[in-house]
């Protein structure tokens, strides 16, 4: 059998069971420290964490993509384009943005592209743009 990890109050370690005494949530060598060094080990532990949690910038960022792309999973998310409520895969990547996902589907960056370097350039980008939103504005 596998000796269980488990963590230390006073240092934050994950350590296996049996460097811990019998009872107790402070591992040994912290046991032996004197009670004001445990104190400072325990509040600078405390502290540490606190700042880690509530105050990372890529936490907060994180935890909020995260609580976005979860509500996308029910009802997916919306083109920019063609305005059409697609599933989160369809959209590419885009770190910088709220939700880390670009404002328009690939199928309709695939069709920009294609047709920006054709002769119409913009004009027939924007003329097909505004036909497919009619389409999804009817269903």
């Amino acid at each position: 059998m596998l000796p269980r990890n488990n963590y230390c109050q006073c240092c934050a370690r994950t350590l296996p069971e049996t460097q811990f005494t019998r009872f107790t949530p402070i591992c040994i060598h912290c046991e032996v420290l004197p009670a004001i060094d445990v104190y400072r080990k325990t509040r600078d532990t405390v502290n540490l964490e606190h700042k880690m949690l509530s105050s990372s910038r890529d936490g907060k960022k994180k935890a909020r993509v995260d609580a976005r792309l979860q509500r996308y999973e029910t009802t997916g998310k919306r083109c920019a384009c063609c305005h059409a409520q697609l599933a989160v895969s369809e959209f590419d990547r885009c770190a910088p943005r709220a939700d880390g996902l670009q404002s328009n589907c690939r199928t309709c960056n695939k069709l920009r592209l294609t047709l920006d370097t054709k002769e119409g350039g913009m004009t027939t980008w924007r003329t097909v743009r505004d036909a497919m939103r009619a389409k999804a504005a009817k269903g």
